[in-house]
């Protein structure tokens, strides 16, 4: 019996195939390209080599006005594996840390929301971005959030 249609379509399909990526515009690959350099130039690291879901040139407003670190000021490598994240995502852990607490570029991030614009996201490095995240959803089981990596009592 011979293959159907169907089945030979799906036999030439590679295994896993991965979705293709949407083309960026000329103006985004060229912020691309400046992100990763400036990124090493800085001696950073970037945690997806620059290409999450936020538009380059976002990203890279957004890394040099954070000089490329991260922004937990407690953070044992703030040069590694760095991201950018909606500060909206994270009301609750804010407010249950003091230092956070009394931070305007946090509050201010939360007052615009799920917003892509520059006061609205922050640079963070991965292991922060886990935690903080880990943190919102201690926070909602009802449990006392474990320290942010570097801060005492870890």
């Amino acid at each position: 019996m011979g293959k159907t249609s169907i089945d030979y379509a799906k036999s030439k399909q590679p295994e896993h195939q991965e979705q293709e990526k949407p083309k960026l515009p000329p103006q985004e690959q060229r912020a691309l390209v400046k992100l990763r350099r400036e990124a090493k130039k800085a001696g950073a690291t970037l945690e997806s080599n620059g290409e999450g879901g936020l538009r380059p040139s976002l990203v890279l407003g957004r890394m040099r006005l954070d000089k490329f670190r991260c922004q937990n000021k407690h953070c044992p490598d703030p040069k590694k594996n760095l991201t950018v994240d909606h500060i909206s995502g994270h009301p609750k852990e804010i407010a249950a840390d003091p230092e956070a607490r009394g931070r305007k570029d946090l509050r201010r991030g939360i007052k615009l929301g799920h917003v892509s614009k520059l006061d609205a996201i922050h640079t963070i490095c991965a292991v922060c971005h886990d935690a903080v995240h880990d943190r919102e959803r201690e926070i909602d089981s009802g449990k006392k959030p474990e320290p942010m990596p570097g801060e005492k009592g870890e």
